[in-house]
C-alpha cells in the first residue's frame, strides 16, 4: 500500500532538463532490467484534473518529480505533488507514487522523475471532461506474461497508434505474478516506452495470485481491485475474478459486495458508452475461463445495457455475435490475450465471428455516437475492424440482425467436439469411408447441416439432421496422399478433413466453416502403425561422461528429420544409458529457470513399454531437459528432471563449446530408468527434441506418419538396447 509520506527534507527541487530520453523498446530482458537504476515511470488514475506518476528505484534513495503542461517553458510552475512511497514485497527497492492535483483537462503533460541521481521523463494526457463529446482513443490487450521478446513486440505495436487517452492492460503481467523479477522483466521492461507516454489501467489476472505484489504497484490505499472511471462519454467498469475469494469460491460475500457494487455504479452511469473489463471471458471457446460471470454478472451488465465485454486469460482474439436476452440491447465479447503468452490454438464456434491466434492488441476510436475497433498484429496487419453507431436506433437494428440470445448462445459457446472420428483404416484415395462423430456434439433444438468446408480437399456428402445426444454418421472421400497427424491427445488428417457447419432455429441461423473433424487418440492408434524401433548399440569401450566426442566415434547418430540442428547419438553399459548430442548453434542462449525460452535437449523416455502402448499411458515417464552451460564454457551441464525422475539424483551432464555450436553428453543411472534393465532386448518408449532460441523445434526419431509430442507418450519412438557394435 502506498501509504508512508515522505519528509519535506527528502523532496529537494529537481532540475529538469527536458531533452527526450529515447529507449529502445526491444528488451534484452535480464540484463537491461537489472541495470536500471529506476523501474518505470508509469502513469495510473489520471482523470480530468489528477493523476498518479508511480516509479521503483533503489531504497532511502532521494526521489521527485516535477509536472508541467506540454509548450509552457521550464519557469513555468510545476502542478502540485504529494509524494508517498511504500515497499515492495520481499525487495530492497521501494515505490514511489507522486499524486498530482489541479490539472486542466484534455490536456498534455510531461513530467520528470528522479531517484538515486537518475532523471527519467515522460508524457500523459489528462481526461476529456466527464460527458464530453471529445474524441478518445484507448488500447486493450491482455497476458503479455512468459516471453519478454514477444510482449515488446506488441508494446512497440501500440506506441504506432499514440497518441491514447489511455491503456487497459488485461492482466496476466508475468507468468508469476507474485515475484517482481518477473512483473520486472516480461512486463515493465517491454514496455517501458509506451508507459512513459500515456495512462495505464488494470484488471487483475490469475497469474497476478494472491495479488500482494499487484495491490502494492497498482491499486492505490484503501482502494478496491474492481473500480470503475469516466472518460468523456465512455464509462469503463473493471471487475477482479479473484477479489479476496479466490478461484474456487466465487459465491462468497466478498463477489456479492463486488456485484453490489457494480449494480449501483452501472446504475448511476449516464454515458453514451459502457465498457466492462475483466480477466476470464464469460465466452472463450478457445479453452480458458469460458463461463467466469455467467450466471450472476451476465445478468447485472445485461441489464444495465452494457456495450462491450473486454477479456484477456485465452491466448487469441475472438469476437463474439451480439449476445443477450431476447428483445433487450445484446453484448458483444471481445478476447484480446495475445500480449505475448503462448499462444493459443483458436477453435471454431457459430457464437464467433472471428479469431485469430497469436500476438495482437485492440484499438478503440470513439467520437461522439461512434465506437470503432482495429484489432491489428504487431507487422500491421488487420485482424478485425468494426463499427457501431447510435442513431435512432440504427445501433440497435445492426446489432439485433445477427445478434443471438443468452440461452442461445450458452450450448453453442462449447467447441464442436469432433474427436471421434471413427475409421477402421487409414482411408484409401477416392473411396468411400464412414466416419462416427462425436454423440452430442450439435446443440439440442437446432437444425443442422453439415457439408465440405471450403479448404477441405476431401470429397463430403452433405447431411442434415437434428441435433442432440445421437451419433452423427458422415459419409467422405479421402483425397490423394492422406495420412494422419498428432496433435496432444487427437488427431487430424493431412490434408484436414474440414466441414461447414450450419445451425438454424426458429428463424435464427449461424455458421462456422472449415471446422477440423478430429480423430480421437484410441483411433488414432490403430490407424498409424508402430514405428520400427531404434536400436541402441552396447558400448564396447568405456565412455567418459566429459563432454568431448571423440570417443563416440563409432555409434551412428539417430535420424533427423531435416539434419539441420545437430545429431543425437545413444549407447548403453551397465551403468545405464549414455548419450552424445552435437548442437549446430552459433550462440547459446541457456535459460534454466525456464528451459523452454532457451537452448535445450529435450528427452522423454517410457520406461514401461507395455503401458506405453495404451491411449492415456499413466506407467512411469521420465523427462529430462539438458541444457549448455549460459557462459558457453566447458563444464557440467544444467539438467531439470521431472515426472518419475523427481526427486532422484545420478544423472550425469558434461557441456564443452565447439567452432559451430557446443556437444552435450550424458549418463541416466539405470537407477532412474527403472523397472528398464540393461540388458539386449529391453524396450522404452523415446521422444528427443532438441529446441533452439533461434529456430524451430528439431524432432529426432521420426515416425514420418506421426508428429512427435511429449504428451502422446503412445506414439513416440521406440529405443531397443542391442549387443555390442
Amino acid at each position: 500500500m502506498i501509504s508512508r509520506m515522505l519528509p519535506g527534507s527528502a523532496m529537494p527541487a529537481l532540475v529538469m532538463g527536458l531533452a527526450a530520453v529515447t529507449l529502445a523498446v526491444m528488451f534484452m530482458a535480464d540484463r537491461l532490467a537489472a541495470a536500471e537504476p529506476v523501474m518505470g515511470p508509469w502513469v495510473q488514475r489520471v482523470t480530468p484534473s489528477e493523476a498518479t506518476i508511480l516509479w521503483a528505484g533503489p531504497a532511502d534513495a532521494s526521489a521527485a518529480c516535477r509536472v508541467t503542461p506540454v509548450g509552457r517553458d521550464d519557469t513555468s510552475a510545476p502542478a502540485a505533488a504529494r509524494l508517498r512511497t511504500a515497499d515492495i514485497p520481499d525487495q530492497s527497492e521501494t515505490l514511489h507514487a507522486a499524486e498530482v492535483t489541479g490539472l486542466t483537462p484534455a490536456t498534455e503533460y510531461r513530467y520528470a522523475v528522479t531517484a538515486d541521481g537518475t532523471t527519467v521523463s515522460g508524457s500523459f494526457r489528462t481526461l476529456p471532461t466527464v460527458g464530453s463529446k471529445q474524441p478518445l482513443r484507448f488500447v486493450f490487450y491482455g497476458d503479455p506474461q512468459t516471453y519478454p521478446d514477444r510482449h515488446s513486440q506488441v508494446a512497440a505495436s501500440v506506441m504506432k497508434d499514440l497518441p491514447l487517452d489511455f491503456l487497459v492492460l488485461g492482466g496476466d503481467f508475468a507468468e508469476d505474478g507474485s515475484l517482481f523479477r518477473e512483473v520486472r522483466q516480461e512486463f515493465f521492461g517491454p514496455a517501458r516506452d509506451l508507459l512513459r507516454r500515456t495512462t495505464l489501467w488494470t484488471v487483475r489476472g490469475n497469474h497476478e495470485k494472491e495479488g500482494r505484489l499487484y495491490r502494492t504497484l497498482f491499486v492505490p490505499p484503501d482502494r478496491k481491485t474492481y473500480y470503475s472511471f469516466d472518460a468523456a462519454n465512455v464509462h469503463v467498469v473493471v471487475l477482479d475474478c479473484y477479489e479476496d475469494h479466490g478461484e474456487r469460491n466465487r459465491r462468497g460475500s466478498q463477489m456479492r459486495a463486488m456485484l453490489d457494487w457494480l449494480d449501483a455504479d452501472l446504475s448511476a452511469a449516464r454515458a453514451d458508452w459502457i465498457v466492462a473489463a475483466y480477466h476470464e471471458p464469460t465466452y472463450n471457446v478457445a479453452g480458458r475461463g469460458s463461463t467466469w460471470g455467467r450466471e450472476d454478472v451476465l445478468p447485472v451488465l445485461e441489464k444495465h445495457g452494457v456495450d462491450l465485454v473486454l477479456s484477456g486469460h485465452a491466448h487469441v482474439y475472438e469476437r463474439t455475435r451480439p449476445i443477450g436476452p431476447a428483445g433487450r440491447k445484446p453484448l458483444i465479447h471481445i478476447t484480446s490475450g495475445g500480449g505475448g503468452g503462448p499462444s493459443y490454438t483458436v477453435s471454431p464456434s457459430p457464437i464467433v465471428v472471428t479469431n485469430h491466434s497469436g500476438l495482437h492488441h485492440c484499438l478503440f476510436s470513439v467520437e461522439g455516437n461512434r465506437l470503432e475497433m482495429v484489432a491489428r498484429t504487431p507487422e500491421g496487419k488487420e485482424l478485425d475492424r468494426f463499427v457501431l453507431v447510435k442513431t435512432d436506433g440504427a445501433y440497435q437494428r445492426e446489432i439485433m440482425a445477427t445478434a443471438l440470445t443468452t440461452e442461445q448462445a450458452v450450448p453453442l459457446a462449447k467447441v464442436f467436439k469432433l474427436q471421434r472420428a471413427e475409421f477402421a483404416s487409414m482411408p484409401a484415395p477416392g473411396a468411400e469411408a464412414t466416419a462416427m462423430l462425436l454423440p452430442g456434439a450439435f446443440p439440442e433444438g437446432w437444425t443442422v447441416t453439415i457439408e465440405k468446408g471450403s479448404q477441405c480437399a476431401w470429397t463430403v456428402r452433405p447431411l442434415t439432421f437434428e441435433g442432440g445426444a445421437q451419433p452423427v454418421r458422415l459419409t467422405v472421400s479421402a483425397p490423394a496422399g492422406v495420412r494422419a497427424a498428432a496433435t496432444p491427445w487427437m488427431g487430424q488428417f493431412e490434408p484436414p478433413l474440414s466441414l461447414c457447419i450450419r445451425l438454424e432455429q426458429n428463424g435464427r441461423a449461424c455458421e462456422q466453416d472449415n471446422v477440423p473433424v478430429m480423430i480421437e487418440a484410441a483411433n488414432l492408434r490403430r490407424l498409424v502403425p508402430e514405428p520400427a524401433a531404434v536400436a541402441v548399440p552396447r558400448a564396447t569401450k568405456g565412455i567418459v561422461v566429459d563432454g568431448r566426442t571423440d570417443d563416440w566415434q563409432a555409434v551412428e547418430p539417430l535420424r533427423s528429420p531435416s539434419g539441420r540442428g545437430g545429431s543425437l547419438r545413444l549407447a548403453w553399459d551397465e551403468r545405464g544409458l549414455l548419450g552424445c548430442a552435437i548442437v549446430r548453434d552459433g550462440a547459446v542462449e541457456a535459460n534454466p529457470d525456464k528451459p523452454a525460452q532457451g537452448d535445450v535437449l529435450e528427452l522423454c523416455f517410457e520406461m514401461d513399454f507395455e503401458r506405453r502402448l495404451s491411449v492415456r499411458s499413466e506407467s512411469r515417464v521420465l523427462t529430462l531437459a539438458v541444457m549448455p552451460r549460459a557462459d558457453g564454457r566447458a563444464g557440467p551441464a544444467e539438467v531439470k528432471i521431472g515426472h518419475a525422475g523427481s526427486g532422484k539424483k545420478g544423472i550425469v551432464a558434461r557441456c564443452s563449446p565447439m567452432a559451430d555450436g557446443y556437444a552435450l553428453e550424458f549418463l541416466i543411472p539405470v537407477e532412474i530408468l527403472a523397472p528398464v534393465t540393461m540388458a539386449a532386448g529391453s524396450r522404452l518408449g523415446f521422444h528427443y527434441a532438441l529446441r533452439d532460441a533461434g529456430r524451430d523445434v528439431e524432432h529426432f526419431v521420426d515416425t514420418e506418419r506421426v508428429l512427435l509430442d511429449r504428451a502422446i507418450p503412445f506414439l513416440w519412438g521406440t529405443l531397443k538396447l542391442a549387443g555390442e557394435r
